[in-house]
């Protein structure tokens, strides 16, 4: 991992040079709960978890880095509706957090689906989905290094709409295989 750094020494007072410096290491702990859960025609899955994002370096400059957990919070419903359609749900949330460098401010987003199958054994399959709905999946933040301090706020291009049709060209036909092959039965033969 690398970052820029600001460098004290400037031709002038008013010149900020930076130069790329790479960061000895950079660690992720994380620890999670899953709960998945099913019950007739409705089934869920959310997870939980905190993220420790930590770089480590011995030099005099970073000694002072510290981290602040993060939370994320995952959720995926679906509700199947017989003979009509399946509706899904999914949530994500991230926390803020700190790696000792940048400090993050939490965010969100949401999406929605429905599906349903048509034509003989299902051959045909309609999805229509709408990622980011709400519009919220906006990384928000403050960079901090050496002398230098940067603020940024950066929208995520999670927000579309998608139509996707499938269609299944290939027949449910059962067959049977039946190997023929003696070498292979003289073999297991032999082999006893």
């Amino acid at each position: 991992n690398s970052v820029m750094m600001a460098n004290p020494v400037s031709p002038s007072p008013n010149a900020v040079i930076f130069t790329k410096d790479n960061i000895q290491q950079r660690t992720i702990q994380t620890v999670a709960i899953e709960t998945p859960y099913e019950k007739g025609n409705y089934s869920t899955y959310t997870s939980c978890a905190l993220n420790i994002y930590q770089y480590k370096d011995n030099r005099v400059e970073y000694t002072t880095l510290r981290s602040i957990p993060q939370l994320y919070l995952y959720t995926y419903h679906t509700y199947k509706i017989p003979a009509w359609f399946t509706a899904e749900f999914t949530a994500e949330y991230y926390g803020n957090s700190l790696d000792g460098l940048t400090k993050r401010k939490p965010y969100y987003y949401f999406t929605i689906a429905l599906s349903r199958s048509f034509l003989k054994e299902d051959a045909l399959n309609v999805n229509l989905l709408w990622n980011d709905f709400a519009n919220t999946a906006q990384a928000a933040g403050k960079f901090t290094a050496n002398t230098f301090s940067n603020e940024y706020k950066q929208k995520f291009t999670l927000s579309y709409l998608r139509l996707t049709l499938t269609y299944n060209l290939t027949s449910k036909t059962k067959f049977n295989y039946n190997n023929k092959n003696v070498n292979e039965a003289e073999f297991n033969r032999i082999k006893k």
